[in-house]
């Protein structure tokens, strides 16, 4: 089931990055200058590699990072599902509340509400119908506020 209030951090908490992550990217650019210099086989034979040095940084880093955003799970069962805390109008302080984040909100909340019933009846078309429509919900809301459209970087004179 989903949760009604996520959380979104915006970055992972400092630590320090893996080595190995800067062994492959090394190894990476050292494969990337050498299939430079080489030619036909060998060159590919090192672009090839630096490819594969560079995924496996990225798979790296991305684990760490996912590592790093969950929440301890310790004293959890392993098929429990993590508890988000619920959000109350009175703990937010942004300047943004108004009458189209409560519509916005409420709008969330029912699709949350009808999805998680939809998948407790075992209606997975019905959950991706739901799905589908929702982006499409949020946007006549906010069409429908009248905000004044942003203006474009380029014509800021």
């Amino acid at each position: 089931m989903l949760p009604l209030h996520t959380t979104s951090p915006v970055g992972a908490p400092a630590s320090a990055p893996d080595p190995r992550v800067r062994l492959l990217l090394l190894s990476a650019a050292g494969l990337g200058i050498a299939a430079a210099v080489l030619g036909d086989a060998p060159g590919v034979l090192a672009f090839v590699l630096a490819v594969g040095a560079l995924g496996a940084a990225s798979a790296l880093g991305l684990r760490d990072r996912w590592a790093a955003l969950q929440p301890d799970r310790a004293g959890q069962d392993s098929g429990s599902a993590p508890e988000f805390p619920a959000w109350s109008p009175a703990e937010s302080d942004s300047p943004y509340d108004t009458a189209l984040t409560a519509d916005l909100r409420q709008l969330y909340a029912d699709h949350v509400e009808q999805l998680n019933l939809a998948l407790a009846e075992g209606r997975e078309d019905l959950a991706r119908e739901l799905s589908d429509a929702y982006p499409d919900r949020a946007l006549a809301l906010l069409t429908g506020a009248g905000l004044p459209p942003a203006r474009s970087a380029l014509h800021t004179r």
